[in-house]
């Protein structure tokens, strides 16, 4: 609550609805939040977007977290990437993490490094190795 920078604004974006307005009810402010006050207000937005398409309402932000976000994109999408957030938002600050595969021997259901092998979550279209990862 004393920091000189505090974090005034906070921005949301997802391509569903139905995560947003889940997203909506958790952002919520629960009672003890309310009973002790930040120094300097929190507003936090919820847009519906892609990660491919640059949203004016977006432009000004200081630092962009892309968590857990890239691997349940297509390809056409991910090229886009870059040029949207690093070319129209310009952040101070990029942060992007994605699951690493290599983990992926951690949970044998998975059959890592097999013909069979599978995706920890089905809605992933690749799942990376670090050196996948810093090659993007």
């Amino acid at each position: 609550p004393y920091d000189e920078n505090p974090i005034t604004r906070l921005a949301g974006v997802d391509i569903s609805h139905e995560v947003l307005e889940v997203t909506r009810k958790i952002c919520q402010p629960r009672d003890h939040e309310r009973e002790y006050l930040r120094i300097s207000p929190l507003t936090v937005d919820l847009y519906c977007g892609s990660i491919d398409v640059a949203d004016e309402r977006l432009l000004g932000f200081e630092a962009i977290v892309c968590m857990e976000v890239i691997e349940h994109v297509y390809p056409p999408v991910l090229d886009k990437f870059f040029d949207a957030v690093l070319g129209a938002y310009k952040p101070k600050i990029l942060i992007v993490t994605t699951p690493n595969v290599e983990f992926n021997v951690y949970f044998p259901q998975l059959k890592y490094g097999t013909p069979e092998a599978t995706f920890r979550i089905d809605d992933h279209k690749f799942e990376w190795s670090r050196r996948e990862f810093q090659e993007w």
